[in-house]
């Protein structure tokens, strides 16, 4: 993922801060290098996310529906995902800027 890139981070559990406030992260599972597929960082100890907090909201609305046929029985319920976007500043992993 390049620098300076937008994502949106998908968790209801999850309060990064109020817009324009900076954002790190120390723990990951994988990082990619370079864009190249298949191409992994192996030791993940020192890495290090910046980003900054651009926006708060709501996702599209899902539409769940349960039908069972014959028994009269019909349910509808919505649910929406709360979200936040972050841009991504710096990517450091042991010391090295990664370049996206």
């Amino acid at each position: 993922m390049p620098t300076g890139a937008y994502i949106q981070v998908v968790d209801a559990a999850v309060h990064l801060g109020d817009p324009d406030s900076n954002y790190e992260r120390t723990r990951f599972l994988e990082l990619a290098v370079s864009g190249g597929e298949g191409k992994f960082e192996k030791d993940l100890s020192g890495a290090k996310v910046t980003a900054t907090v651009v926006a708060e909201g709501r996702g599209e609305k899902v539409l769940v529906f349960k039908l069972k046929r014959k028994k009269q029985y019909k349910k509808m319920q919505g649910h929406r995902q709360n979200y936040v976007q972050v841009r991504i500043n710096d990517i450091f992993v042991n010391g090295k800027a990664l370049k996206g």
